[in-house]
C-alpha cells in the first residue's frame, strides 16, 4: 500500500510541475505579445518595429524573474499598407512562440513545454 501511495503522490507532483510549466509558457508568450505591441505602437523607430515595417522582423527574448528559463521568440510580418477612408493603415501579424529551451522546438525532451500566441495589429 505504501509503494502504491508513493507512486500516486509522485504522479501528482509531476502533474503539478507540468501545469506550472505550461502556465509559465503561456505567460512568457503573453510577455512576448505585449513587448511586440509596445515596439510597434510606441517605439516605432526601434529596430524591431522598423524591421517589421520593412516586411519581417524577429527577436528572441530571454526572460527573467518568475519566468527565468523561458524564452519568447517574437516574429512580425507586415504585408504592407492600405488606404481606408483617406487614411493610410499598416497591418501587422505578430506570432510569439514561448518555451523552456532555446531555440524553441529543437529536440524537445520530456519536460519541454511550448505555447504560441498570435496578434494582429493595425496602425
Amino acid at each position: 500500500i505504501g509503494a502504491y501511495l508513493l507512486s500516486i503522490s509522485t504522479g501528482q507532483a509531476v502533474a503539478v510541475a507540468e501545469d506550472v510549466a505550461a502556465a509559465n509558457a503561456y505567460q512568457a508568450a503573453r510577455t512576448g505579445i505585449d513587448w511586440a505591441a509596445y515596439q510597434i505602437l510606441r517605439n516605432s523607430g526601434g529596430a524591431f518595429a522598423s524591421g517589421c515595417d520593412g516586411g519581417a522582423a524577429s527577436q528572441t527574448l530571454t526572460l527573467s524573474g518568475g519566468l527565468a528559463g523561458f524564452y519568447a521568440e517574437v516574429a512580425c510580418q507586415s504585408p504592407g499598407t492600405e488606404i481606408e477612408g483617406g487614411v493610410t493603415l499598416r497591418g501587422y501579424q505578430v506570432t510569439v512562440t514561448a518555451c523552456n529551451q532555446s531555440p524553441c522546438g529543437s529536440s524537445p525532451g520530456p519536460t519541454y513545454v511550448e505555447r504560441q500566441l498570435q496578434l494582429t495589429l493595425t496602425k
